[in-house]
């Protein structure tokens, strides 16, 4: 009998995951947030952007409508990881 499965990384190639999907994560948000040209995330309108930081300011939710920081950087971690 072998006891539970336990994922095994490589700690080098674990920062570089890690680190890759920062730098996506970072490139999108900065397209959508206008903050650089970014064609495949173009900017939002102020007033998304101003829903989201409200809501993730008042602790209501972390997305708004299409707008998910932390679901995308998940995602990113996932598909680097």
């Amino acid at each position: 009998s072998t006891g539970p499965a336990k994922p095994v990384f490589d700690r080098m190639n674990l920062s570089l995951a890690v680190t890759e999907a920062a730098r996506n994560f970072h490139r999108r948000w900065r397209g959508l947030l206008g903050l650089e040209y970014n064609a495949a995330a173009p900017k939002e309108h102020w007033t998304r952007v101003k829903a989201l930081t409200r809501r993730l300011g008042e602790g209501w939710r972390d997305e708004y409508d299409s707008l998910r920081p932390v679901a995308d950087l998940r995602t990113e971690l996932q598909v680097q990881i």
